[in-house]
């Protein structure tokens, strides 16, 4: 069951960290009234990475 939970972490970092450069590269093409929103999804994305990595 670790051997389980352990894998299935390891893909949700993965997809994570995919999610945080995807949102990167659409960061340079975003308009001024979306920043704010986006830095709430970069922190929560931050948030959720240290959980599953703790």
């Amino acid at each position: 069951m670790k051997d389980l939970l352990t894998q299935n972490n390891i893909a949700l970092c993965h997809e994570i960290e995919q999610l945080q450069d995807s949102i990167l590269e659409a960061e340079e093409n975003t308009l001024d009234e979306l920043r704010a929103y986006i830095a709430q999804i970069k922190n929560e994305c931050n948030n959720l990475h240290q959980s599953v990595n703790g």
